[in-house]
């Protein structure tokens, strides 16, 4: 990861983490490498949202949110 991806996104996961939360991590247009594992990067066009919507889904997954 690099720049606002680093300052802003990483810096939110490593702190998350660090309290026992998993958050949800949706990233579009992200580069997958599968030499020795699978390893993923961002590139100049990806987009990363933390839990944008992350509870909400998961409540529509579990039919307890009514729109």
């Amino acid at each position: 990861m690099w720049e606002e991806f680093v300052t802003r996104h990483g810096a939110e996961i490593e702190r998350r983490l660090n309290e026992g939360d998993r958050p949800l991590v949706l990233i579009n247009m992200v580069g997958v490498n599968l030499f020795q594992g699978l390893s993923l990067s961002t590139r100049y066009d990806s987009h990363m949202e933390l839990d944008s919507a992350g509870k909400r889904v998961l409540l529509l997954i579990h039919g307890l949110l009514l729109i």
